[in-house]
């Protein structure tokens, strides 16, 4: 069976509007965070850096989780940890990117890193994905531009793991 998945809603607005009641349990990149921090005010319960794309990792930064929604801020590994959290745990997702550069913030799977390869395992897409152009336009051109190559390589990639569930490449 082959399972098509909706997008998530998408708001284009200032994070400094962003009013949301829940605890948030909080995925983030380090650098992401200190470039938006100043303007997102959320009702943190819970947090944590990202630095590694494994199961086993993202299992252990699971401990003491509290939190009704999952929020995203960064990149691709922060967007694909909290997809697998909130797959796990049955909580909505939002996605705040810092820059687009991949397409993790629309799709319904979390890439995991082994032996050189890129797995996709299936998680789930955010139910809201919040772009901050400010934010966005401010990431560095090299990331910006990543973005880019991610949309060339797409069709190749799906191709490859909808064969094998295997990226031959490691990318």
């Amino acid at each position: 069976m082959k399972r098509l998945w909706n997008l998530p809603k998408v708001d284009l607005m200032p994070l400094a509007e962003i009013n949301e009641k829940r605890p948030v349990a909080l995925v983030y990149s380090g650098p992401a965070w200190q470039a938006v921090e100043n303007r997102l005010h959320l009702p943190v319960a819970w947090k944590r850096e990202v630095f590694e794309a494994s199961i086993e990792n993202w299992d252990h930064l699971m401990e003491g989780f509290h939190g009704e929604v999952v929020y995203s801020v960064g990149g691709g590994l922060t967007a694909d940890a909290a997809k697998y959290f909130a797959a796990k745990i049955g909580l909505p997702l939002v996605v705040i990117p810092t820059a687009l550069s991949v397409d993790a913030f629309i799709t319904a799977a979390s890439g995991i890193r082994r032996n050189g390869c890129v797995y996709y395992v299936e998680t789930k897409t955010p139910e809201n994905l919040i772009l901050d152009l400010g934010v966005i336009a401010a990431a560095p051109a090299a990331i910006r531009a990543a973005g880019v190559t991610d949309l060339e390589v797409r069709p190749r990639k799906e191709a490859e793991s909808s064969r094998d569930g295997v990226h031959p490449l490691g990318v």
